[in-house]
């Protein structure tokens, strides 16, 4: 009898679990649905834009799958997948005109998911250190290992009266990764993300390190990725 009271009680836990994962799972399901049939339209459009969006969009729903909150928090799930573009197409290997940040990892990107190896945070100017940084532990990296990080903010669309054309950035983040024997920048003025791409050079604990360059609004979400 205790043996069947506690086969009862395992199958409720694994229900309830069930029950919590079905609605992410539907939502995911739908946005798999929606990738197969871009891909479906690149095939007669003949169209690589459209193709790369099922792609994108089908990596997306995996993400979902395994982490529910991601759903909701686009900063986070654009980090993973930016990080997790480890495949290089064409041009240079961090960034380029051709292939952006790289062809898209579905596996990189996952294994960076059920890792833990994003952090998504909500900023205010003084969240940031007398320096203008705002610290995150990557843990540990081992020497040779290839690392891409990602970090992503938000823009925000114009208002009407500018009929909604132009993206405003209402902060510049610049991005900074250091370890032993490693110190990888990404800089710029015109974009809402930053990516490092590199090997590390010895063993040990990394540290990404946001810089606040510009910050004009009251707050900011942004988060993190990284891929190894």
């Amino acid at each position: 009898r205790k043996q069947l009271m506690a086969r009862a009680r395992d199958f409720e836990a694994q229900r309830e679990i069930a029950q919590k994962k079905d609605p992410n799972f539907d939502f995911a399901e739908a946005l798999f649905q929606i990738a197969i049939v871009l891909a479906s339209v690149s095939i007669l459009a003949t169209s690589r834009r459209i193709l790369m969006l099922a792609m994108v969009a089908g990596v997306a729903a995996d993400l979902i799958h395994v982490r529910p909150s991601l759903a909701i928090f686009p900063e986070s799930m654009k980090a993973l997948i930016l990080a997790g573009a480890r495949d290089n197409v064409e041009g240079a290997v961090r960034w380029s005109e051709r292939d952006g940040a790289g062809g898209v990892d579905a596996l990189a990107a996952y294994q960076s998911a059920v890792n833990n190896r994003y952090r998504w945070h909500y900023v205010t100017a003084a969240s940031f250190d007398s320096a203008g940084f705002f610290n995150i532990d990557m843990g540990w990296v081992n020497a040779g290992q290839r690392v891409k990080v990602a970090l992503v903010w938000d823009s925000n669309a114009s208002p009407s009266s500018n009929n909604y054309s132009v993206d405003w950035l209402f902060a510049d983040l610049d991005l900074n990764v250091v370890g032993p024997g490693d110190a990888q920048w990404s800089a710029s003025w015109d974009n809402s993300y930053e990516i490092v791409d590199f090997t590390a050079h010895a063993s040990g604990n990394f540290q990404i390190k946001v810089k606040k360059y510009r910050f004009d609004g009251a707050s900011e979400y942004f988060a993190v990725a990284w891929s190894l």
